[in-house]
């Protein structure tokens, strides 16, 4: 995605529209959509290099390198990379809570066992409404 926010400009707006900085896991990444997003920095290595230490700059050097990107059909590419990130949060809660659930069962806790099945049957309709934004496949 920064690849794409980084290297296509009339891509950059959609990116800031669908991307929601909370479901990104990764620090790094999360701090240079902030500071574009927040218009900080502009959408230049240069621009985005200056605020950032410089045990850091290797890193957007090689994520403004490293991408697997079809050119032909940038906007899907958005669309799955967003779909994906909120597919995989999703499954990571999920697999937490039946663990957590497994832990509450086990001590025989039948409230918080009850709570997280709330919670999971939450997400679990959750997770079909994002299996309906699934992007098509060109």
């Amino acid at each position: 995605l920064l690849s794409i926010y980084l290297g296509f400009p009339e891509e950059a707006s959609s990116v800031k529209n669908i991307l929601d900085l909370d479901e990104l896991d990764n620090t790094f990444v999360k701090k240079i959509f902030s500071l574009l997003f927040e218009k900080k920095a502009e959408p230049t290595f240069d621009s985005i290099s200056i605020v950032l230490a410089p045990e850091e700059q290797p890193l957007l050097t090689r994520l403004m390198i490293e991408h697997s990107l079809d050119v032909e059909n940038v906007e899907e590419n958005v669309q799955w990379y967003v779909f994906s990130i909120k597919k995989r949060n999703i499954a990571l809660a999920l697999n937490e809570l039946a663990r957590q659930i497994e832990i509450a069962g086990s001590s025989g806790d039948n409230d918080s066992v009850t709570r997280l099945q709330k919670e999971q049957h939450e997400l679990l309709a959750k997770k079909q409404q994002i299996d309906k934004l699934r992007p098509s496949q060109n």
